[in-house]
This record gives C-alpha cells, structure tokens and sequence, in this order.
C-alpha cells in the first residue's frame, strides 16, 4: 500500500546508493527554479487582470461623476420642468375629482 502511494508521484525518487553528483544537483535546483518563474509569471498576469477588472467600476464612477458636474444645471431644468408638470398635472386632475363629486 505503502510503495504504491510513493510511486504516484511523477518525480523519479532518487536512489539511496548512488549520491547525486553537483551537476544533476545543480541542474534539479534549476528545473524547480523554472517551474517558479512560470508559476510567478503566471500569478502576476492574473494579479494585474484582476486589478484591471476593480478598476472599472471605480472609473464609472469617476466618469459619471464628472458627466453630472459638467451637465448637471441640465439635468436640474429637465427635473423642474417634469415636476411642473406634473404637479400641474395633479391640480387639474384635483379639479375633475371635486367637479365628479359636486355632480354626485
């Protein structure tokens, strides 16, 4: 059971009689060096994507901000001019109910 969950692993086990020599040393610690630098690479693309993306809605903000400063006077008319009219709107619709209820 034992020796069939150690030999799962891809990574050839080294032998206990035959040392490894400084080169195949060497040449270990620079493949596990590589495998690394991929890994590392790889995170910081995906650190910087993810910055990109909680970025955007910081800029909308940013950006509707800015459009409101610029526009905002606009903005004021139309609402006044809406609540004018509806607010006259009211009124006359006031006036049509007390005369449907002098009628009655």
């Amino acid at each position: 059971m034992e020796a069939r969950i150690l030999n799962c692993y891809n990574a050839p086990m080294p032998k206990e009689n035959a040392p490894l020599t400084m080169d195949q040393k060497m040449d270990l610690i620079v493949k596990h060096l590589e495998r690394l630098d991929k890994r590392d690479r790889l995170r910081m693309i995906g650190g910087t994507i993810r910055s990109i993306i909680g970025l955007i809605p910081l800029l909308l903000l940013l950006g509707s901000a800015w459009y409101l400063y610029q526009h905002g006077d606009q903005f004021m008319k139309d609402l006044l001019k809406k609540s004018a009219k509806d607010a006259a709107g009211q009124n006359s619709l006031m006036q049509v109910y007390n005369e449907y209820m002098k009628k009655k």
